[in-house]
């Protein structure tokens, strides 16, 4: 019992392994020892790691038992996914010059209490082979840096160029995609001359016209495509990360502007760091991937999602303005210039929709029908709130008599002449009384001509 709480209190590092355990990881030692992977200790700490990291399956592995076979050899399976990804993806030597880089914070999926800082640049470059100091032609590099390492990427800029070590699995690939890790020295500023981007660009990609875009759709992750235009807006919604422009098509002339004209935009939905430095009529290249999909009500919605490169080829500096307050989350970019449109339409449409109420309408004055002077005012008429789906029966009432009152004066008109001078109106035969228009040359006149009618139009809005 005492020998138990001891091993508890001493954790994985005063555990006994297993022989089964003890074996396999005899293996492994054996071969990082040879290859120069690691050391015994790397990988030795490396197991140590796995049980005290404090995640989700470090707690599985400690309810089971520091002690447990199962547990123990489930610890060095985790370690060998770690040295494979290692051996999968050796490390290189890397000449890199930016063309967007952006920092990112998250919570830790795994323990909620923390937070994990990463960094994500995109840029041309050429990678050597440590091996052999073979080199490979410049090309398109994405390199990321994740947790502790982020650090070793944390001081590159615009405008310089950085050498540095990354892992990747496929130095042949078109864009090469590196990671920063443990085994990789961090980036410092290099003396090495690099040749101009913008002939990079059209030496690998043709430049995609903007309103051949939706025919031009990307197939997979890194099919890219090249398209240059004017950003015609941008905004940055407050609290997001994300910033939304429009690009117009540069290519399109005036004589097939109004052929194009629907198709001379672009929407595009692009972190927020990398076009911070970028303002509204800069002319960019992007590089990214062209999505399509079909709208019931839109038509054809084309938009880039996330691009990894915006390159300024004439700059504007961006203006000093205030944050929009963000909308609901949006996944796909033709999703926010969708709703965007719908609401614009909503915003039109709102001023001539009939709002149903469950108050009772305003009293309606009767109109003057005869000069006499009423000393007693009338009562107040209460009618109920048509509804719009009702058939309205606009048949002619009979004529009003007059009561005389105590004095010999007429009675005010009874509320049916004013319902029977409305439902005869042209308005509410066409279905616009209670909808006034206010710069409406013909409602204009009705006020002057039939102020009473006009009042009860104004009041049933």
């Amino acid at each position: 019992m005492v020998k138990a709480a001891t091993t508890q209190q001493a954790g994985i590092r005063g555990a006994k392994l297993h022989p089964d355990a003890e074996k396999l990881l005899k293996r492994h030692i054996e071969y990082v020892e040879k290859s120069g992977l690691c050391t015994k200790e790397d990988l030795m700490e490396m197991f140590y790691q796995v049980w005290e990291a404090g995640d989700n399956f470090a707690e599985q592995l400690i309810k089971r038992g520091y002690n447990d076979v199962k547990a123990q050899m489930y610890a060095i399976d985790s370690v060998k996914a770690q040295l494979g990804r290692k051996i999968i993806r050796p490390k290189y030597n890397v000449v890199f010059r930016p063309t967007n880089v952006r920092h990112e914070t998250q919570k830790d999926e795994k323990i909620p209490t923390k937070t994990k800082h990463s960094v994500f640049a995109f840029g041309q470059g050429f990678v050597i082979n440590p091996k052999n100091n073979n080199r490979t032609d410049e090309k398109f590099i994405e390199v990321s840096a994740w947790d502790a390492d982020a650090q070793k990427l944390d001081d590159i800029s615009l405008g310089n160029t950085y050498e540095f070590e990354a892992s990747t699995s496929n130095i042949t690939a078109p864009i090469i995609n590196m990671t920063v890790d443990d085994r990789c020295k961090g980036a410092a500023l290099s003396e090495q001359v690099l040749s101009d981007i913008e002939k990079l660009m059209t030496k690998n990609y043709d430049i995609t016209p903007i309103s051949e875009a939706g025919n031009n759709k990307s197939n997979g992750r890194n099919d890219y495509r090249l398209v240059e235009g004017r950003i015609n807006f941008i905004t940055f919604p407050k609290g997001k990360n994300y910033a939304k422009l429009e690009l117009t098509d540069t290519s399109v002339g005036l004589d097939d502007l109004e052929k194009k004209k629907n198709q001379a935009n672009l929407a595009c939905l692009c972190n927020k760091e990398t076009v911070s430095h970028i303002g509204k009529d800069s002319v960019v290249r992007i590089l990214g991937n062209i999505n399509v999909k079909e709208d019931e009500t839109y038509g054809t919605q084309v938009t880039l999602f996330f691009p990894p490169m915006i390159y300024p080829m004439l700059l504007t500096p961006p203006e000093v303005v205030d944050e929009k307050p963000a909308s609901d989350d949006t996944e796909d970019a033709s999703d926010y210039f969708s709703k965007k449109a719908a609401k614009e339409k909503e915003d039109s449409n709102k001023y001539f929709k009939e709002e149903k109420t469950d108050e009772p309408p305003a009293k309606v004055e009767a109109p003057e029908e005869t000069p006499e002077v009423v000393e007693e005012a009338p009562a107040e008429v209460e009618e109920e709130a048509t509804d719009p789906d009702e058939t309205v029966d606009l048949a002619k009432p009979e004529p009003v008599k007059k009561t005389p009152t105590k004095a010999g004066k007429s009675a005010p008109a009874k509320k049916d002449d004013i319902d029977a001078d409305i439902k005869n109106h042209p308005c509410f035969k066409s279905g616009d009384f209670g909808h006034p228009n206010v710069k409406d040359t013909g409602c204009i006149e009705c006020s002057k001509s039939e102020p009473k009618i006009y009042a009860a139009c104004t009041k049933k809005k």
